[in-house]
């Protein structure tokens, strides 16, 4: 399986930073995609 690119610390971060914010804006200024972001949701 690949490696992550991100630890699981630093994805939930991103996802309560989308919580606060639009999620596209926040993919843009990560440089994630938004389907990224729903996918760690479901994690």
């Amino acid at each position: 399986m690949k490696k992550s690119r991100y630890t699981d610390e630093q994805m939930v971060k991103i996802q309560r930073e989308a919580d606060r914010s639009p999620v596209a804006e926040v993919a843009r200024k990560r440089g994630l995609s938004e389907q990224a972001i729903y996918v760690w949701r479901k994690r």
